[in-house]
């Protein structure tokens, strides 16, 4: 038997599959499995350049949209949470026991600026190079106007844990955290005000797509909206009870959040509706960033970074009737190959049953569902996005009740 064929079989449960279909988000693995990755952020106005923090100090960087990712060493050992850039450049990382660090050279160099206060930083955003907030453990609003030379405490009573925190608009900010908190100023941060957001649900995420529309997602498929800049918060339905940890909005229509159990939910009408969408996994996912409405990334628990270029909506696949189903190769050359963009992948049904497609790397780990669901007999194609995968050797498996079949193909750049 073919050397590769055994390695792919070895690998089978690489993928975790879930029933649902084809996926539109690509897996990467930059970090060795058991890494949970807990934040990321691009910048809109530089897509392709993009920063990962989580666990143990982990911090990695993306100068081409994500395609590869570079492994920060020596940044600290600290659990990273939460990363704001302004710039390609010019960022700040918050975590573990009051950390601040901040780079003005894209991360090459990082400067200490923790100061007095030592419990954990969940979140931070920057607004300009010189402005920002960061909150955390007890309520803690830690406030910059000077790049982060000094930190200040604006808001000093003790309350509920906070998460996130966002600007929609200038002297404006909101965060948001435990039982339901909801913080708003409109003074740049130096004094704060409760806001009703009628949930006990502890609340994880906010993104804003302008200075009047905001949502936030939390415990219990929480998902609040708002069309008035914060001052008012109306619940809506996701579809689902899982915890959401993320949420990303690219303009007042188009949505993504993510959460426990591989959880993502897409919105394109403003979150009066929500879609599922396949992630591949079962594992908590806990941030999402996007710089359009197609292009995005999402980290996890293992170390997993998803992708997407389609919105994460599926690829598309289509029945090829008047056609004889071949009974003895069920998997046809993918075209073209090599592959640079995009890749229609030809298979044939023989028995209806569960089918899947999928693209396994070099190691034999999955990195992209194409199919996933039962299928009736017949001729099929169906069209994947290559050019989130790094270019090398993959393979295309086809597994059906006759078993698995296998066709190398090639990305290159």
């Amino acid at each position: 038997m073919n050397r590769s064929i055994v390695m792919l079989a070895l690998f089978t449960m690489s993928c975790v599959y879930n029933g649902a279909a084809q996926s539109g988000w690509f897996v990467q693995n930059p970090l060795p499995a058991g890494t949970s990755l807990w934040g990321v952020h691009f910048i809109a106005q530089e897509p392709n350049t993009g920063t990962v923090v989580g666990e143990n100090g982990s911090v990695l960087r993306t100068s081409n949209g994500g395609a590869t990712w570079d492994v920060l060493s020596n940044v600290t050992s600290n659990d990273l949470y939460g990363v704001s850039f302004t710039s390609s450049s010019v960022g700040t990382i918050v975590g573990e026991s009051g950390s601040i660090l901040r780079t003005t050279n894209g991360g090459a160099t990082w400067m200490n600026q923790r100061g007095a206060f030592g419990e954990n930083l969940y979140g931070v955003c920057f607004t300009d190079e010189h402005t920002g907030v960061a909150v955390g453990e007890g309520g803690a609003i830690l406030r910059t106007t000077d790049a982060g030379a000094t930190w200040n405490a604006t808001d000093s009573t003790r309350r509920k844990r906070l998460y996130a925190v966002r600007s929609p608009q200038t002297d404006t900010w909101i965060t948001v955290g435990d039982s339901g908190t909801i913080r708003r100023s409109v003074d740049g941060g130096a004094t704060w005000m409760s806001i009703a957001g009628n949930t006990e649900h502890d609340l994880f995420a906010m993104s804003f797509a302008d200075a009047n529309t905001g949502t936030i997602v939390g415990e219990a498929g929480t998902i609040l909206r708002t069309t008035d800049g914060g001052e008012n918060w109306k619940a809506q339905s996701g579809g689902s009870d899982a915890w959401l940890f993320g949420v990303a909005f690219t303009d007042v229509n188009t949505g993504t959040a993510v959460g426990n159990g591989g959880v993502i939910l897409r919105t394109t009408d403003g979150g009066e509706t929500w879609s599922s969408q396949n992630s591949g996994t079962e594992i908590a996912l806990w941030a999402v960033s996007f710089t359009n409405a197609n292009t995005g990334t999402i980290v996890g628990d293992d170390g997993r970074v998803l992708s997407t270029t389609t919105g994460g909506v599926v690829t598309s696949i289509r029945e090829i009737v008047n056609n004889a189903i071949n009974a003895t190769r069920q998997l046809r050359e993918n075209f073209p190959n090599p592959v640079s963009e995009s890749a229609t992948i030809g298979f044939s049904v023989l028995r209806a049953g569960h089918t899947v497609v999928d693209i396994v790397d070099a190691m034999g780990i999955c990195v992209a569902s194409v199919v996933d669901e039962r299928m009736l007999p017949g001729n099929y194609e169906s069209t994947f996005v290559a050019n989130v995968l790094p270019a090398g050797v993959y393979h295309i498996r086809l597994v059906t009740r006759e078993g698995i079949e296998t066709k190398q193909f090639l990305v290159v750049r």
